[in-house]
């Protein structure tokens, strides 16, 4: 019946009845079951606690006491409890069974682990957001009409304004020129308006007037409400401008000097060519295309061949090739360029050993120094182009997430989530499956999950382990986990990927689509939560109005009954007539007392209902009612202190509007559902009327009073998670049918 581990106290703080959970929970914890359990003095065990737990002992004693006696409502106190192999926080909550003091008390150690852990969560995420907005390597902000609401430190150093300067000013102080603001402000909201992201290109002035360039990316807070803001992200990109400009006049001379360079120049990937400059060209004969995507081997004489082979490779293996003469050649040609002073002595000598004439060229030092700057600028590129290449993976990484980010927001609930993932990873990865299984609490969610048999496929081995994916032994599977501050909420498998060996870029992309699903299924379990939590004040609602409808439509009718009853007594003197006003007025008195008991009920944190013997009540009730009567059979069942209201208004609706002198009860419990009729001998209701007869402010006939009797059975009964119906009863009269979930295995000794 109850969730949470339950016991009910005797007055003199007996333990005389404890659930399934509460007996559970003292044998997984290893307690002493002769403290624990019925016929225990709960209020003595608790005073002989010591240690840790001696002060919240001495307050539970005290507390339980209090209640006991009526001194108080309600007794509540959140406390910890150290388990084998964890804590548990839980809430002991103390309420009387009746009103008539000293009571029984319900005792209840309610598990709010979970609210603790959420409690603990919204606070560490307000944290983590706190400081990656401190602690972000790019400025971020926030703009409402074009309004700075918020900046980062990043942004202030960026400006080089404070946060005071700039917080409430209008986004134009940023800017050099009116020209320049407006043109960022058409260009980028009209991306966002197209695509839901801005990006741009654009130029900040600092408060010290220098104009820097920055890349300028905004998102809306809210894609269908502009007026709510804008987020964006400034990055400063001058430093990567000017190094663009010098990396282009260095690639522009670098290859002027290489198409135009008096040497014959080619460039190989692997031994084919990929490029020959004109002068080899002129060299070899050959056209640029007879040349090119052809092995340079070809191009080398026969005798040759071997030799340059083995130094080729040679090289390739990192080994310096030292040069040789050719003794082939017919003459030397000796270049001066004064750099060396004995070069003209060197070279005499070696034109006496090969018996060749040599000559000697005066080189101008500004072509040496031309070839230098070129090696220098050639460093400088390679350079220069891994690091762009590095920031472009980068900006292609962050670029992809904002995608992802931007087609998962826009999903409204976990399963088009699942299906989103789903799709995209076939999308990316050509995979022969992609299966999504949904977690919550460590249990398996089949409605959210793309599985056909998540139970089976889930790897609880990899829950365990404290890594975000697996890759297979064959290398052409992976699995990864969705995961947020509280745990997983699910995970991803991706198995027989078409092309295995491009696994370590799948799993890169695959970890930046797990980032952004997990913010996104993260969000709609919290927004699941939001509007259970507002359904579950709209039920609240809706039982305060019935409540002020029951004391306004039963009060209102006991009067009456107690206004005629005087009246009669009056005129005929019979003491009957003065038991019936006392009775009404008693009526009067019990049903305020129970609006009263009932609004207690529903301002506590759970509003659960409370076991009744049907049987019992019904019969209390003819009590009030000059009315023959009959009651067959018996039921447990679950309601509160309105449930007598409900039977009240039938067996008065049966007798004034139904003008019926005798009403039969029959209730059946079949384990499952209880059904309680009242079988009336009255007039009956016509068949045109039955279908309007419980709704709100219904009147039929000269009898009809508010309107209100049979719509406040129903919301009652609703309630209690039943319903309510009408039928002809033979051989004449009504016959109302009330259908309730029964409660048979429940102790009935607890009520």
């Amino acid at each position: 019946m109850w969730d949470e581990n339950v016991a009910i106290i005797s007055p003199d703080g007996l333990i005389i009845y404890t659930n399934q959970s509460w007996k559970q929970f003292a044998k997984d914890n290893g307690l002493d079951p002769g403290k624990y359990s019925e016929g225990t003095n709960y209020l003595k065990v608790c005073d002989e606690l010591n240690g840790n737990y001696s002060t919240d002992a001495s307050a539970a004693t005290k507390g339980i006491t209090d209640v006991i006696n009526g001194t108080n409502d309600i007794f509540k106190s959140e406390y910890q409890y150290q388990g084998p192999d964890e804590v548990y926080w839980f809430l002991m909550k103390v309420t009387p069974l009746s009103r008539s003091y000293p009571t029984h008390v319900l005792l209840q150690h309610i598990d709010i682990n979970d609210r603790k852990r959420a409690e603990e969560e919204l606070r560490e995420r307000d944290s983590e957001l706190q400081s990656i907005f401190r602690a972000a390597p790019t400025g971020i902000g926030v703009v409402q009409n074009r309004v700075l609401k918020h900046v980062n430190d990043l942004v202030c150093e960026i400006t080089g304004y404070s946060r005071a300067e700039l917080v409430g000013q209008s986004a134009r102080i940023l800017y050099p020129s009116d020209d320049e603001y407006e043109y960022v402000g058409k260009e980028k909201y009209a991306q966002i308006e197209k695509c839901g992201v801005g990006t741009v290109e654009t130029q900040w002035q600092r408060k010290d007037g220098k104009v820097i360039d920055i890349l300028l990316s905004s998102s809306p807070i809210n894609p269908d409400d502009l007026s709510q803001g804008v987020t964006f992200t400034a990055l400063d990109i001058t430093n990567r401008k000017k190094a663009e400009i010098k990396l282009y006049e260095s690639e522009k001379k670098y290859s002027t000097l290489v198409e135009n360079g008096n040497d014959g120049i080619i460039i190989l990937q692997g031994d084919v060519i990929k490029y020959a400059n004109k002068t080899m060209q002129e060299m070899s004969g050959y056209s640029y295309e007879e040349i090119t995507g052809k092995s340079f081997i070809k191009f080398v004489s026969p005798e040759y061949v071997d030799l340059i082979k083995e130094k080729y490779k040679r090289r390739l293996n990192g080994e310096r090739i030292r040069k040789y003469i050719d003794m082939s050649y017919s003459s030397i040609l000796h270049l001066e360029t004064g750099f060396y002073e004995d070069s003209s002595k060197n070279i005499e000598a070696l034109s006496k050993i090969s018996e060749k004439p040599f000559r000697t060229i005066l080189v101008d030092t500004d072509l040496i120094k031309m070839r230098l700057e070129n090696i220098v600028l050639e460093h400088d590129c390679v350079s220069k182009a891994r690091r762009i290449k590095e920031a472009t993976e980068k900006v292609a990484s962050c670029s992809m997430s904002i995608e992802v980010i931007k087609e998962l927001v826009e999903l409204k609930n976990e399963k088009e989530v699942a299906e989103k993932i789903t799709q995209m990873y076939y999308i990316l990865f050509a995979p022969e499956k992609v299966s999504y299984i949904s977690l919550k609490d460590g249990l398996v969610q089949s409605e959210f999950s793309t599985s056909s048999d998540p139970d089976n496929e889930l790897n609880r081995d990899f829950l365990d382990i404290d890594k975000k994916y697996l890759i297979n032994e064959n290398r052409d599977s992976f699995l990864l986990k969705i995961k947020s501050n509280i745990g997983v909420m699910g995970t991803v498998e991706v198995k027989g990927l078409s092309y295995p060996g491009n696994i370590s870029d799948y799993l890169n992309t695959a970890i930046i689509i797990s980032n952004a699903s997990s913010l996104v299924v993260s969000n709609i379990r919290r927004y699941q939560e939001i509007l259970e939590s507002k359904k579950r004040q709209q039920d609240l609602t809706d039982t305060l109005k019935v409540m002020n409808k029951i004391l306004r439509h039963d009060v209102a009718n006991n009067l009456n009954v107690e206004i005629n009853a005087i009246e009669l007594y009056n005129i005929k003197k019979d003491a009957k007539f003065l038991e019936m006003a006392h009775n009404s007025a008693y009526r009067s008195v019990e049903t305020i007392k129970n609006m009263k008991d009932m609004e207690y009920q529903f301002f506590r944190d759970d509003q659960e209902l409370l076991p009744y013997h049907i049987h019992d009540l019904i019969e209390s009730a003819f009590r009030h009612f000059d009315i023959e009567s009959s009651i067959e059979g018996n039921a447990l069942i679950m309601a509160d202190n309105a449930l007598p209201s409900v039977i009240e208004n039938l067996i008065r609706n049966a007798q004034v509007h139904g003008k019926a002198d005798s009403i039969q009860v029959i209730i059946e419990d079949d384990q499952t559902n209880c059904k309680i009729c009242f079988k009336d001998n009255g007039v009956g209701i016509p068949d045109e009327v039955k279908s309007y007869i419980f709704d709100e402010g219904f009147k039929y006939g000269d009898t009809g009073n508010t309107g209100l009797g049979l719509y406040i059975v129903k919301k009652t009964i609703e309630r209690y998670h039943g319903g309510i119906s009408v039928k002809d009863n033979a051989p004449k009269g009504v016959s109302f049918v009330i259908e309730l979930p029964s409660i048979h295995t429940v102790d009935t000794s607890i009520v």
